[in-house]
């Protein structure tokens, strides 16, 4: 007997397939929210890194090279950024955890928090970096510190809130 999807079917494995992008792209305007913080007025948060990191770590399959460039360029028109810009940081940023996707797969939470720590230290350095080549300016460092703790921070929120998706749907789908 063969088996026939019926079409509700296919769109639910289709939509259930699309969950880590549709998580990323949400984060992009999550980081645009506002934060009533005086010191922290001139940047967003980017949690969409949280995002590409545990679905690069945990189900790499889900989030092509493609669909991370789309979401950068999405972030370019949101943050109001040159073109390319985000592109090329989110780009470098899956390649990175790519790279050590393997090693970084089996581990515990904590373990996975403090790597996702040491990327965004080191990431947030460089963004640091070449923001003030591509501005031609000098940038307070102050205020990618405020971001990157505001992301370390908010990592085990996001990443439970991917975790759920990922047990509840993605899970079995492997």
């Amino acid at each position: 007997m063969i088996f026939r999807e019926t079409f509700s079917q296919k769109l639910s494995f289709f939509l259930i397939r699309q969950i880590p992008w549709f998580m990323g792209f949400l984060l992009l305007f999550v980081g645009l929210f506002p934060l009533r913080l005086s010191f922290f007025t001139q940047h967003y948060i980017p949690f969409v890194y949280i995002s590409l990191f545990y679905w690069i770590v945990f189900r790499p399959d889900l989030l092509s090279p493609l669909r991370v460039f789309l979401l950068g360029f999405l972030a370019d028109l949101l943050y109001q950024t040159p073109l390319g810009y985000q592109s090329f940081c989110f780009l470098l940023f899956y390649v990175l955890v790519l790279i050590k996707q393997r090693f970084l797969q089996a581990r515990s939470f904590s373990f996975l928090w403090g790597a996702f720590c040491v990327f965004s230290l080191g990431f947030t350095l460089f963004q640091w970096f070449f923001s003030m080549l591509l501005y031609w300016q000098y940038l307070s460092v102050v205020i990618f510190a405020v971001q990157m703790i505001l992301l370390w921070i908010s990592y085990p929120f996001v990443a439970g809130i991917c975790g759920f998706f990922y047990m509840k749907w993605l899970e079995d789908e492997e």
